[in-house]
């Protein structure tokens, strides 16, 4: 363990020299060769002005980097993270306050700053430029070998057309199986396999994957955008007349909520809302048309 008076000499293919102060002794000991796993991280010092020796190398913690940056002072007595029970708390307002049309019901995981004031030192560290405009080490890899690299929206598997693949996949083997644990490893190999699913299937996931991305550029969502996906007959979009009919039937929704919000106090039964919400759950299965 790295402690006060240890310094890290040099390291090369994952491993370590190490200079240790000794106490009564005129030369430091040096350790050789010591592995990743060996080296802790010493307690940080907590303290502005050039970086420890200590430290090069090592994750330093959000308070060491904020110090050397100068952003905060070394008696801040901001707290680490924003916690569960705050986030929980902004959550709930927002629940009290309304959640509006096309609006998340999330809240961010930190609540921001308070004037001068920022929540947490996390926050802080996130609204560093550097730190914002790092690519991650997969956006790094992927785009030094001349590729686009786009990440998804969380929560959004009909964009991506691996999990109509991986649907297919698990469909295939609990077809085949035979309950048996040689069976299954037999039917897993199988459903991995061109057999279960080949080329073209793929492509034409790929297909609804690109459907739904147009449906939702369109303005669409919910179980309108499902409906339009479904009726969809071209390859990687939603046609006009299909925008158009879906735009008639939000209207006619439209007029429907207006006048159930006219009503009396009790708002009329949702029959052919609910009739088409389970419709739209069960055409998200893997056969869509092409």
């Amino acid at each position: 363990m790295l402690c006060q008076g240890a310094t890290v000499v040099s390291s090369e293919d994952g491993k370590y020299t190490v200079s240790i102060e000794v106490d009564g002794c005129a030369e430091d000991e040096v350790l050789e060769d010591l592995d990743a796993s060996v080296i802790v991280v010493p307690a940080e010092t907590y303290k502005a002005g050039p970086i420890d020796a200590r430290l090069v190398g090592h994750s330093k913690g959000i308070t060491q980097n904020l110090l050397e940056r100068g952003v905060i002072e070394s008696k801040s007595k901001l707290k680490a993270a924003c916690g569960t029970k705050e986030k929980k708390a902004r959550k709930d307002a927002k629940a009290e306050e309304g959640i509006g049309q096309h609006e998340s019901v999330e809240v961010p995981k930190h609540a921001g700053w308070s004037g001068d004031t920022p929540c947490c030192l996390e926050f802080l560290l996130s609204e560093q430029q550097d730190l914002q405009a790092q690519q991650n080490a997969i956006q790094e890899l992927i785009l030094s070998r001349g590729h686009d690299c786009i990440f998804l929206p969380k929560y959004h598997p009909e964009l991506n057309f691996i999990e109509r693949y991986w649907s297919r996949v698990k469909w295939y083997a609990r077809q085949k199986c035979d309950q048996t644990n040689a069976g299954l490893r037999t039917a897993t190999d199988e459903a991995l396999s061109e057999k279960a699913c080949d080329l073209a299937l793929i492509h034409r996931y790929s297909r609804a994957g690109w459907r739904w991305v147009d449906a939702y550029q369109k303005g669409l969502d919910g179980v309108l955008a499902c409906w339009a996906v479904r009726k969809s007959k071209c390859h990687r979009f939603v046609p006009d007349a299909v925008d158009r009919e879906v735009n008639r039937m939000a209207a006619e929704q439209a007029v429907d909520e207006a006048r159930s919000a006219s009503a009396a106090g009790e708002a009329p039964p949702l029959i052919g809302r609910g009739v088409a919400d389970m419709a739209a759950v069960g055409a998200l299965g893997d056969d869509d048309d092409d």
